[in-house]
This record gives structure tokens, C-alpha cells and sequence, in this order.
């Protein structure tokens, strides 16, 4: 059975998972090698004190990196927004 696919394109095998910690950190780029997509996971289950708005700002770093290494982000960014 299939645990993970690609929230955009729906591959399963070509997934990875982009952090400054460890592949189980509570903050993780989700990156697609078929379709170049990448959408950030803010894990709540994996640390109970996360802030989801706070800690994507946080860690626009990630972001960075993620397109750095070709990835675009797939989910709606609501700091992308005009102000």
C-alpha cells in the first residue's frame, strides 16, 4: 500500500523529504523529483507546540532551499500575497 504521494502530481515513488534537521522534523519540505513540486508539512502531531503561521514564516529559509534546488511550491503561500 502506497503511505506517501505527491499532494500535486500523485507519484509515489519519487519523493524527498527536505529539512535542517532530520527526515522526521516537524517542519519538511515535501519535494517531488516527477513533477518539480514541493509543499511544506508543519507537523502539529510531531511537535504539539507548533504555531502553523508563525513557523512557515520561520522557516522561509526551507522555501528558499527548496527552490534553489528546482523545486515550486505547489500549496497556496498566503505571505505571497500583496499587502
Amino acid at each position: 500500500m502506497v503511505r506517501a504521494k505527491c499532494s500535486c502530481c500523485g507519484d509515489a515513488g519519487q519523493l524527498d523529504y527536505l529539512s535542517f534537521d532530520t527526515p522526521e522534523a516537524a517542519i519538511r519540505a515535501e519535494a517531488c523529483n516527477a513533477c518539480g513540486g514541493y509543499l511544506k508539512v508543519i507537523s502539529a502531531e510531531r511537535d504539539p507546540d507548533i504555531e502553523t503561521v508563525a513557523d512557515d514564516l520561520a522557516s522561509l529559509v526551507l522555501d528558499d532551499v527548496a527552490v534553489a534546488g528546482g523545486y515550486g511550491r505547489t500549496g497556496f503561500n498566503p505571505f505571497a500575497l500583496p499587502g
